[in-house]
């Protein structure tokens, strides 16, 4: 009897990891104990065409393995279940290419089954969980203060350091260093909280752009 297998091509909407396309191919799997090189030949005919049209898939293969091992012939993925799922035994298995990804549970069958159910938790944790924050001192550019500055720029006689410098490279070190005292004389400073996970274009518009993006659903 030929292998029964299922694939399915699903846009992801919740993932452990960030993925460079959040595109996963999850394969369900029930090999008889019969047919398990010809199912496993099988499998590995199909993940390996699906990531060489997409190298950036993410597979999942799940299901009833039995005695079959897939790592004898995609030895680059890795079993995340580890606790038995029929008696003492582990037939039901799940592999992906994370190794160390998930935390396996054994719970309760589904009716009469035999098998016992698996909840896989994921072992990674968040990069805002695993540090922590720290606050940092800026200076606040608000519309007064930046007109305060560009009016002592405007009183500032720029030829003085200009005679008083002997070269361009000290000349450019005189003003910057004078740019520097007047920031720090007219622009008020403020506290911030850095969190693990702030980008750079996560700026405040893009903060006000969510939060109203969230209103809205839940409105």
């Amino acid at each position: 009897m030929a292998p029964i297998y299922g694939d399915v091509l699903c846009r992801a909407l919740v993932i452990c990891v960030v993925f460079s396309l959040f595109w996963t191919n999850a394969n369900g799997m029930y090999v008889k104990a019969a047919d398990t090189k010809e199912a496993l030949d099988h499998l590995r005919d199909i993940i390996s065409n699906s990531e060489n049209k997409d190298p950036d898939t993410h597979s999942i293969i799940c299901g009833d393995f039995n005695q079959a091992n897939l790592k004898t012939v995609l030895p680059n993925f890795y079993q995340h279940v580890t606790c038995p799922t029929r008696g003492i035994n582990t037939l039901d298995q799940c592999y992906s290419k994370m190794n160390s990804a998930y935390k396996a549970i054994e719970r309760s069958g589904l009716g009469n089954s035999d098998h016992s159910c698996v909840l896989l938790l994921p072992k990674y944790i968040q990069k805002v969980k695993r540090s922590k924050p720290v606050t940092q001192t800026i200076l606040s550019w608000t519309d007064s203060a930046v007109e305060a500055l560009q009016d002592c720029f405007e009183q500032t006689d720029w030829t003085t350091f200009l005679d008083q410098s002997t070269n361009l490279h000290e000349y450019s070190e005189i003003v910057c260093d004078y740019i520097k005292f007047c920031e720090n004389v007219c622009l008020p400073r403020k506290t911030i909280t850095l969190f693990a996970n702030n980008n750079a274009w996560f700026n405040k518009q893009v903060r006000r752009k969510l939060h109203e993006k969230d209103e809205a659903y839940r409105n």
